[in-house]
């Protein structure tokens, strides 16, 4: 048998290798430890797939849900939620969540008021879920006087209900098309 021997450069060059590959192994046992995982970011939806992911929230959220609506710049579905337990089901779920003051049920009695204390002719009212209110708009019709009583009911209903009015006149037609509805409004 015929011994050789190693020349120091390659020796070295082979301790260099081990050294790498023991330094290796820590390194990728421990690249997994980490903290708690953040929050999954909303899922960039079509306007098709947020009005179904919409629909299957508010049915596993019912009353815990103050309204949706599509972030077109942004291509996500925005869900207002009332408290964190739900905004956590909602991140879950795709959608960003974002929470706020009044629950649907608080804003349709809002309506509800406004249709038996001021439903004055030239005026409308919708539901605002960007506002999270029922926002209130007169058009140049209204008086001062009718004004005057469409200020004190929204300023009655404590910030649930907003109050525009537009230089615009409304006009009735006759054969006005179908009500628009979606989240539980119209």
């Amino acid at each position: 048998m015929n011994h050789r021997r190693i020349p120091k450069r390659r020796a070295a060059l082979a301790g260099a290798g081990v050294a790498a590959l023991i330094a290796a192994g820590f390194t990728f046992q421990n690249a997994n430890a980490s903290d708690a995982p953040k929050a999954e970011a909303p899922h960039t939806l079509s306007v098709a797939a947020a009005g179904k992911l919409a629909s299957s929230i508010d049915k596993d959220l019912g009353a815990d849900t103050a309204g949706t609506y599509y972030d077109a710049k942004a291509k996500h579905l925005v869900v207002n939620v009332v408290d964190e337990k739900a905004a956590k089901t909602v991140q879950a779920a795709g959608a960003r969540a974002r929470i706020v003051r009044h629950t649907l049920g608080e804003l349709a009695s809002a309506r509800t008021t406004l249709k038996k204390d001021a439903t004055i002719p030239g005026t409308s009212w919708a539901t605002d879920p960007r506002s999270n209110k029922v926002v209130v708009t007169a058009d140049k019709t209204v008086s001062k006087a009718e004004w005057a009583k469409l200020t004190k009911v929204v300023d009655g209903l404590g910030g649930r209900a907003e109050l525009r009015r537009t230089k615009i006149e409304y006009k009735p037609f006759l054969a006005g098309g179908d009500a628009i509805t979606g989240s539980g409004v119209r």
